[in-house]
């Protein structure tokens, strides 16, 4: 067995250094914290579970999400397999597939430059085949709402797509917004006592299940991308979630508060359960993806190129 005990000291001497450095909000009151977030992040609010008659008015709810799965070894001998899923709680869904590989690239000598030209076109990727799949959908297919997995800063960042994307959703009334897990924002971390911390350190554990913050637009940096924000305590899972809204849909901030807060179980992770199922269906998993390319493509061609060392002492 090995001996691991020789990092007991320095993760007890990080555990110090880090209780110290969060020691001054652990220590507010309800009534400071509150203060404080109203001082610098926005207004605090409640959200209301709706009623099965008003969950109806708010008509067809769909939710989008998108997976990527690679197969193979290092640059550029592997393939990737894409995949979004819109679907609707009423059962109706729409799906885009595409493949890559970087063997059928041109124009990249270096595998270092390779390597990084990769790993930033593979988020492009994927927001571009979302946004696909956003647009078809509500273009052929009815739609009230549309709930995407994740914010929407990163379609407006990655995707060619993303003004053809608003334009369809405004003007086919669609309300389209983004769930967003896990926050990376850092909007709170401005006081004297707070300076560098990030909102999920702040806002742990702080707020009841039923609370949101909107988001002040003088606060907020995704309102010169067109979009408005809030963050939510959705559930009884101790870490907020965070949520984006188009900008010129921002009057429905406190309607899609509160769809959300009904979508989602009281002991769940905070976010809608709808978006969980659509996260399910669309993923696509190793053994799936190996069984694939094992039955439709040539052995040989298969094990020469897409097949790496770590897999062969796998198998």
């Amino acid at each position: 067995m090995k001996n691991t005990q020789y990092f007991a000291g320095i993760i007890q001497e990080l555990n110090g250094v880090l209780e110290e450095k969060y020691r001054k909000i652990h220590a507010w009151s309800q009534e400071e914290f509150r203060d404080y977030i109203q001082t610098y992040a926005g207004p605090l609010g409640r959200m209301k579970k709706l009623n099965p008659q008003e969950l109806k008015e708010y008509g067809v709810v769909v939710g989008l999400d998108g997976s990527v799965n690679r197969l193979g070894g290092a640059y550029p001998h592997y393939v990737e397999l894409y995949r979004a899923l819109a679907m609707s709680t009423q059962g109706h869904s729409s799906s885009v597939e595409e493949i890559y590989t970087p063997l059928l690239e041109e124009g990249v000598d270096q595998e270092e430059e390779g390597d990084q030209k990769d790993q930033d076109d593979r988020k492009r990727r994927l927001a571009e085949i979302e946004m696909k799949t956003a647009i078809q959908y509500m273009k052929t297919q009815p739609v009230d709402y549309l709930m995407m997995d994740g914010g929407l800063i990163r379609y407006r960042m990655y995707s060619n797509l993303w003004e053809e994307f608003t334009q369809t959703a405004l003007e086919r009334d669609v309300v389209t917004f983004g769930v967003i897990k896990d926050i990376k924002t850092a909007i709170l971390g401005q006081g004297d006592q707070t300076r560098g911390l990030y909102d999920r350190e702040i806002l742990f554990g702080q707020l009841k299940a039923g609370d949101v913050i909107y988001i002040d637009d003088k606060k907020n940096k995704k309102v010169p991308s067109g979009l408005t924000s809030a963050f939510l305590k959705s559930s009884k899972e101790i870490q907020v979630v965070g949520l984006d809204l188009l900008k010129e849909q921002e009057s429905q901030m406190e309607k899609v508060c509160n769809l959300v807060y009904t979508l989602t179980p009281e002991g769940g992770r905070g976010v809608p359960l709808w978006i969980d199922i659509v996260d399910h269906e669309v993923k696509i998993t190793d053994q799936e993806m190996e069984a694939l390319f094992e039955s439709y493509m040539d052995r040989d061609l298969f094990h020469r190129l897409f097949v790496s060392e770590r897999d062969l002492r796998r198998l």
